[in-house]
């Protein structure tokens, strides 16, 4: 979130060029950099940055996540949802990744298999805020209010200073 706020986007570019430098064969900072990329709207660059992130890690699942959530933030819908089932075959309790794909099979109109990873992100992750407001966002697209409002009930309990979802509820 701090990277979408501009001024840090300069100092995460680099911090990640000088880190590439001191250690070339690091998958880290060539992801940390695509997404800086894809939050200018470089999208080539990001994705470049991304395929070598991939060639040092090709079996590390936050590389192909950070790839996914990179594609997720342009639009390629398509692409970050293989991406990001890419993520799920080398880490299939990666609840992170289930969540932004069941945000991405959303955008896609793939409902119930939306909700099914959301759900799945939810059971691995019954802390997570974020689940809870992604299954109570899928509920809204379903027509079910009622299961919405629990959700976000749900959130609110385990962030209660939330403002998003007081005003929602």
């Amino acid at each position: 979130e701090s990277l979408r706020a501009g001024s840090h986007l300069f100092s995460a570019a680099l911090k990640c060029s000088e880190a590439m430098r001191l250690d070339p064969k690091l998958p880290l900072p060539h992801t940390i950099l695509a997404y800086t990329y894809v939050l200018q709207n470089k999208l080539e660059q990001g994705l470049s940055e991304h395929e070598i992130a991939i060639s040092l890690a090709p079996q590390d699942p936050y590389v192909h996540f950070r790839l996914g959530q990179s594609l997720s933030t342009a639009g390629k819908w398509t692409e970050a949802e293989s991406a990001l089932r890419k993520t799920l075959e080398l880490d299939p309790h990666y609840a992170d990744a289930m969540l932004v794909l069941a945000w991405v099979l959303s955008k896609l109109e793939k409902k119930e298999e939306a909700m099914h990873y959301a759900q799945q992100a939810s059971a691995f992750a019954p802390n997570d805020v974020d689940a809870h407001n992604m299954l109570a966002m899928l509920h809204i697209n379903n027509n079910r209010p009622d299961l919405a409002a629990q959700e976000y009930k749900t959130s609110l309990l385990l962030k209660p200073k939330n403002m998003r979802i007081q005003r929602a509820l």
